[in-house]
Formats: C-alpha cells, sequence, structure tokens
C-alpha cells in the first residue's frame, strides 16, 4: 500500500506530459512541412502571409512568380518561367526555358543562361544578362550595363547613359537617350546610337554603325563594315547637329568599307564633298561658309578616301533593310 500510494503522483503527472514520443493520433505535435505548402498563403503572387518579405518557392515547373518590394533573389526552374521583381534591388535567374524577367524599380540583376529569353530592367541601374539562345533584353530607365552572349541578340538601352555589348552571333544592339556604349562584338552586328554622344564599336565581322544625332565615334573593327550618315527629318527641320568620328576606314580591299550617306528631300541640289584635314578627310555637305561638316574619318585623307567610298542614298529611296529593329518577342 505505501509503494503504491508513492508513485500515485507521478502516474498522474504522465497521463498528461508526453515524454518525446510522437503520438499518431495527435496532429498538432507532428513536423511542420519544410516545402512551404501549408505555410499561409504563398501562391504565385509572392505573397507569404500578410507582410510580404518571403518570396515564394519553386515549384520546379512553369514558374510566373511576383516577388516583393524587398530584395529578392529568385532562381528559376528548367521550364519557362516568368518572374517579377517589384521593387528592391533583385536577383532573377532563368535557367535553360524560355523566360520573361521583370526586375522593376531598384538596382537589379537579370540572368537568362539558356533558352530564348525577354528581360526588361525597369528603373534603376540594372544589369542584363542573356544566355545561349537568341534574346531580348532592355534596360529602360538608369544606367544600364547589357550582355548578349550567344544568339542572335537584340539589345536595347533606353535612358541614361547605358554599356551594351553583344556576343558571338548576328546581334541588333541600340543605345538610346544619352551617352552610350555599344559593342557589337563577333558576329554581322546593326548597332544605333541614337540620341546623344554615342561610341560604337562593331568589332570583328561585317558590321553595320549608325550613331544617330550627336557627337559619335565610331569604330568598325575587322571586317567590311558600313557607316550610315542619316540626315532624313520632318519637313523644315535644320540639318541635325551630328558628327561621326570614324576611327578607321579601309578603302580598298577584301575588307573595304563603306559610307552610306542617306539624304533628306531637303537637302537636294547640295553637293556632297570630300576634304582634307591634316591626314584626316572631312565628309560635307554643302558650300563655301554654308558646308556642314558630317563626318571626320581618321587617317583618311592619308589613306585615300574619297567620294568613291561613298553611298548617297536619296530620301525617296528609304532606309536600308539592314537598319530595321527586329521585332520584340
Amino acid at each position: 500500500m505505501i509503494w503504491l500510494l508513492t508513485l500515485l503522483p507521478f502516474l498522474a503527472l504522465s497521463a498528461f506530459v508526453d515524454f518525446g514520443g510522437d503520438d499518431d493520433d495527435d496532429d498538432d505535435n507532428d513536423t511542420a512541412p519544410t516545402d512551404g505548402s501549408d505555410s499561409g498563403d504563398n501562391g504565385d503572387d509572392g505573397d507569404d502571409g500578410d507582410d510580404g518579405e518571403e518570396p515564394p518557392l519553386s515549384s520546379g515547373e512553369d514558374e510566373d512568380i511576383t516577388l516583393t518590394e524587398g530584395d529578392d533573389r529568385f532562381d528559376g526552374s528548367t521550364g519557362n518561367d516568368t518572374l517579377r521583381g517589384l521593387g528592391g534591388d533583385d536577383f532573377l535567374e532563368g535557367s535553360s526555358g524560355d523566360d520573361s524577367l521583370e526586375g522593376g524599380p531598384g538596382d537589379d540583376t537579370l540572368v537568362g543562361q539558356g533558352g530564348q529569353d525577354t528581360a526588361i530592367g525597369g528603373t534603376g541601374d540594372d544589369s542584363i544578362e542573356g544566355g545561349d539562345g537568341d534574346d531580348f533584353a532592355k534596360g529602360n530607365d538608369g544606367d544600364d550595363t547589357i550582355r548578349g552572349n550567344d544568339g542572335n541578340d537584340t539589345l536595347l538601352g533606353g535612358l541614361g547613359e547605358d554599356s551594351l555589348r553583344g556576343g558571338d552571333d548576328d546581334d541588333y544592339v541600340e543605345g538610346g537617350a544619352n551617352d552610350d556604349q555599344v559593342l557589337g562584338n563577333d558576329g554581322d552586328d546593326t548597332l544605333l546610337g541614337l540620341d546623344g554622344n554615342d561610341t560604337l564599336n562593331g568589332g570583328e565581322g561585317e558590321d553595320s554603325l549608325n550613331g544617330g544625332p550627336g557627337m559619335n565615334v565610331l569604330t568598325g573593327g575587322a571586317g567590311a563594315d558600313s557607316f550610315t550618315i542619316d540626315l532624313t527629318r520632318e519637313d523644315g527641320e535644320d540639318i541635325p547637329a551630328m558628327s561621326a568620328t570614324i576611327t578607321e576606314f579601309a578603302v580598298e580591299g577584301e575588307e573595304e568599307d563603306v559610307l552610306l550617306l542617306m539624304l533628306d528631300d531637303q537637302d537636294d541640289g547640295l553637293a556632297v564633298g570630300v576634304t582634307e584635314d591634316g591626314d584626316d578627310a572631312l565628309l560635307t555637305l554643302g558650300e563655301g561658309e554654308d558646308a556642314v561638316t558630317l563626318a571626320r574619318i581618321i587617317d583618311g585623307a592619308l589613306n585615300g578616301f574619297s567620294l568613291e567610298n561613298v553611298v548617297t542614298v536619296a530620301g525617296d529611296d528609304g532606309s536600308p533593310d539592314t537598319m530595321e529593329p527586329p521585332v520584340a518577342a
């Protein structure tokens, strides 16, 4: 009897305390899931509960993900992913599929990897890198850095002072507003500076370069390249304030370059000429005090640059097809 009275408090206590065992009938004590499936609202809109601080988890399939207003990192799946960064400085990376990446506000990093990817930077100073496919990338606002890598890529800088670089294939690279650095790299590339004082370099291949309005520096690189001076404009407008400095120009041989001068109807009757300025050659339009210098060809006079190296296109003939931008995917 004495020993039974001694054990009664212990037996009563053990009825209410679990000493580490797993009771299958008590679901409240099971281990919490780690895949996020039962952790509140964790759908494709990127909301994790009410605070929106935690980005959603990858499903391993085609993703359609909107992240948070914070600094997020998300690695896509092997499928065709759509990733949106919203605010913050985000890092978004696709994979082997055809991915769509949007950085939104902030200084974002977008990496396409394999597939034919579309990457849009948004506001902020963004870093965008394509991959192995034919990619489309646009920086929009901010001073952006855009790399195409492999494939026939379309790269657009937008606003800001941008740095754009094509890859190993035939790329279309466009600077946009302000002073941009545009490099074609390998392949037969089409480079446009648009507004601002731009620097264009074709690199390897037979490239087409058009600096646009502004004081631009154009380098063709290896291969037979073409340089475009485009004077087409609205009726009544003056000749655009522009002057191209062409750093090298092959006047003959297998890699002979060509200068394409596109005149407007308003320029009818104006003389196109080449004059010497030391070792350089100047391409001019008009005569006497009214003459406008359109381009300076470094060492052009020394190498024999002449009107034979210039192809003049009248305004009614339209722009060459090589300068038409591809349509975004």
